[in-house]
């Protein structure tokens, strides 16, 4: 054989095995109900249906919400010897169905009642400002939750505190109100779903807890420790999303209610001073709170 013969005939067994590539190309559509199919995608309406020709030249439409994935062959891909897989964020499935469940940090700003009664009542008892309280502070706490179509439970635990110096007597009295609970939250939402991993939902969160709350003060002319125990139950309105990247974003509005007893010491006597009035163990009032988490599938 020439050289002519021997580059035509390796000209042809390139061209042969470039062929066999070509013809291994192919597209793998992954059903839901366990299906494979092989073939090329030839026909795409984003979020709707696909269009594929098989290997034996049927052709078939599938609805992209019957979809569990596509994947594309090495040599479509140029991404090595395993398939590539379609990223979840393309993926459109707004009838999607998700379970997840997730871990994360809770933060707040609030205004518990027990603080607005410091402010009002042992002020106007006094006739002093010096036991002013913030109106209003910050919480922080960490949960845990799930989350599924229309509906999460959630369950956190928080906790606060804020400290006030005051005058008595021509001696500093350090004096703090500590607040620490236990919440249950169910959340019914309405669902926008891109897909079962791209969500967004706006939502009425139920809330019932039971919290703990301390005021101390410790000084030489007073120095005591007075504590109560309070259940509420809040709701409002809120909105959170998670995407790909399994991060939680969670923001809500929340008014709670509570019932509680006095303040007592360990004798059982309730905090003493003018007027006849005590301090009762509440938090009432208004919180802004929001939650920074991670899910887990």
């Amino acid at each position: 054989m020439g050289k002519w013969g021997k580059f035509l005939a390796f000209f042809g067994f390139i061209t042969i095995l470039g062929a066999y590539g070509i013809a291994k190309a192919e597209d793998v559509v992954y059903l839901k109900d366990g299906s494979i199919i092989h073939g090329m995608i030839i026909e795409e309406v984003p979020g709707v249906s696909i269009k594929i020709q098989t290997n034996d030249g049927n052709v078939f439409v599938y609805k992209v919400k019957d979809v569990e994935k596509i994947t594309h062959s090495a040599e479509n891909t140029g991404t090595g010897n395993s398939p590539a897989v379609l990223p979840k964020a393309l993926v459109r499935d707004p009838n999607a169905r998700f379970n997840k469940f997730g871990l994360f940090f809770s933060g707040g700003f609030w205004a518990p009642g027990g603080t607005q009664q410091f402010n009002n009542d042992l002020e106007s008892a006094s006739g002093s400002d010096d036991y002013d309280y913030l109106p209003g502070w910050f919480k922080f706490g960490l949960g845990f939750g799930w989350y599924t179509n229309n509906f999460a439970l959630k369950w956190d635990f928080q906790g606060t505190i804020q400290p006030n110096d005051y005058f008595l007597d021509d001696e500093t009295i350090d004096t703090y109100i500590l607040y620490g609970g236990m919440e249950l939250e169910g959340d019914v939402g309405i669902d926008m779903i891109t897909n079962k991993d791209n969500v967004f939902t706006v939502y009425l969160p139920f809330i019932v807890g039971v919290w703990g709350e301390e005021y101390s003060a410790s000084g030489t002319v007073a120095s005591d420790t007075y504590d109560g125990v309070c259940t509420d139950f809040g709701t409002g309105v809120g909105i959170r999303g998670f995407d790909t990247s399994n991060f939680l974003w969670d923001f809500q509005m929340v008014y709670r209610f509570s019932d509680g007893g006095y303040l007592k010491d360990a004798n059982g006597s309730e905090i003493p001073y003018v007027d006849g009035k005590y301090i009762y163990a509440d938090v009432a009032g208004l919180d802004l709170n929001f939650q920074l988490g991670l899910l887990f599938q």
